[in-house]
């Protein structure tokens, strides 16, 4: 939309605009601050962080001093690249080569430029199919991201607008010349030279869903701010989203509990994390693992492989509703209160209590079994003697799982392999719930990370970052959700900042 006269006074010009303060939009604003640019911040959400305070905080990349140091040498950012090829398989050939370049290319200078700033990493850790380990693991956890971000943003002219909801964009003469936002109720208007998009995915936006992938519209998101008000605005300027079909999700996951563990509240001082990086990587497992455990049990979706096992998923009424080793995890969403619990029989859960059977994990990190939900998880897991018992304790209706567990036990297939549950106690874990974690479709944009329209011409003065920057970047793995939004925001306020006619000292 063109700019028009308001009878509010514009707020004052700064050189870049960063509307989101997740990890992507932290990068941008401190990139264009330190090439020399006045910057604003707007973040809808009444405290900075994004979908990067809920992550498990990894960060995968190649030719890291961290690798240097554990005695990795020669990984190079072409074989991280070949090995995302790997991992795509079929997928490869409709990513963004430019982009997935883009990525490897700089993602180990961002880890140096991360570390700079007091991020202490673990690991790396290996995940096939990357050839030598690169995942490297953030400590405590991933708020240590936002609270070293943060603090940096203090130490730079960035000012910072929390809830302000950006609606539109403000153009003149085809060019983005800033953002109209709505903060604590009232209209204004940000002006800059620069307009860096920000916003995260659009999992929690069900016009964009229906648009896009409406058998995934109902399906809850793990971060309910993830409305993609970038991706709204950049469309009405004729911007186009790639691979909009394409989410990560959805994934069933239990709720976190109310206290999350002293990893969880320890604070991200540089000493205090290099003391516990030197105590994971020296201190006997018996001692480490405990503290990991209560992260591991909290945020990490259960594995697949419980199902391949014999474990269903049942329903508040004690039905079964899918066949568990289908991938539609989202039809949860159409049950009962939107969640479920896991059941499974005394074999199925002591065969889930030492590798290679685990519950969930941290790839590489530590591994999580049945006895540790039964330890931490305490408002999740339940045992009990009896089919009946158990079905009390989950106020599930009379002699409903009985049934249901007597219908799958009767299955063919499940008597052809000799399953069933059938080997008391019983267990459960739940409620779990199906939520979708990202969307994938992202502006297109070019290895600039500028905007582009469908007829293919840049929307000058507009950059689109981390999520709503995908531009077709296909993201598999762990670790690279985080690689591509402080690699691309990085690079994006740097670009920001120069294409404004900063002069950087």
């Amino acid at each position: 939309m063109n700019l028009k006269s308001s009878k509010k006074p514009a707020g004052r010009s700064v050189h870049v605009i960063v509307v989101g303060g997740g990890g992507a939009g932290l990068a941008a604003a401190i990139a264009a601050a330190e090439n020399g640019a006045s910057v604003t911040l707007i973040e809808k959400g009444s405290k900075i962080g994004g979908t990067t305070a809920l992550s498990v905080g990894s960060i995968t990349a190649a030719g890291t001093r961290l690798q240097r140091s554990n005695g990795i040498k020669g990984d190079t950012p072409e074989a991280h690249f070949d090995d995302i090829t790997v991992l795509l398989g079929a997928q490869h050939q409709h990513d963004n080569l430019a982009l997935r370049r883009v990525l490897t290319e700089n993602v180990p200078d961002v880890i140096a430029w991360l570390e700079s700033l007091g991020l202490t990493f673990l690991g790396p850790f290996s995940e096939e199919p990357h050839r030598v380990p690169r995942m490297h693991v953030v400590l405590p956890n991933s708020k240590a991201f936002v609270f070293l971000l943060e603090r940096r943003c203090r130490e730079l002219p960035i000012e910072v607008v929390t809830e302000a909801t950006a609606e539109r964009l403000l153009m003149r003469d085809n060019k983005a010349i800033g953002v109209q936002a709505t903060v604590n109720g009232e209209k204004r208007e940000f002006i800059a030279n620069s307009i860096i998009l920000a916003t995260g995915d659009y999992s929690a936006a069900d016009d964009l869903k229906e648009r896009f992938m409406p058998a995934l519209r109902h399906v809850d998101a793990i971060n309910p701010l993830s409305t993609g008000d970038g991706h709204r605005m950049a469309i009405d300027e004729d911007a186009i989203v790639c691979k909009g079909e394409l989410a990560a999700g959805p994934k069933l996951r239990f709720k976190p509990p109310c206290s999350k563990g002293m990893l969880a509240n320890l604070p991200a001082y540089p000493v205090l994390t290099k003391i516990m990086r030197f105590a994971f990587r020296w201190a006997p497992k018996w001692l480490s693992r405990p503290l990991l455990l209560p992260t591991l049990t909290s945020y990490l979706s259960p594995e697949p492989s419980l199902f391949s096992a014999g474990a269903i998923l049942i329903n508040r009424d004690g039905t079964r509703f899918i066949d568990e080793r289908s991938a539609r995890k989202h039809d949860l969403h159409q049950q009962p209160g939107k969640c479920a619990y896991i059941v499974l029989d005394d074999k199925t859960a002591r065969m889930f209590s030492k590798y290679p059977y685990y519950i969930s994990t941290a790839p590489g990190v530590a591994y999580a079994y049945m006895s540790d939900y039964a330890r931490y998880r305490k408002d999740i897991y339940t045992s009990a003697a009896t089919l009946k018992e158990l079905s009390d304790k989950l106020n599930l209706p009379q002699g409903s799982l009985a049934k249901t567990i007597a219908q799958y036990n009767a299955e063919d297939r499940v008597k052809a392999e000799g399953g069933g549950l059938t080997q008391g106690p019983f267990h459960a874990l739940g409620p779990v719930y199906s939520w979708l974690v990202v969307t994938q479709g992202g502006l297109a944009v070019d290895c600039q990370h500028k905007v582009i329209r469908a007829d293919g011409s840049w929307i000058e003065g507009l950059y689109a970052v981390g999520n709503v920057g995908l531009g077709g970047l296909i993201v598999a793995g762990h670790g690279h959700y985080l690689a591509w939004a402080f690699t691309s925001g990085r690079l994006a306020g740097r670009n920001a900042a120069l294409a404004g006619g900063v002069q950087h000292s």
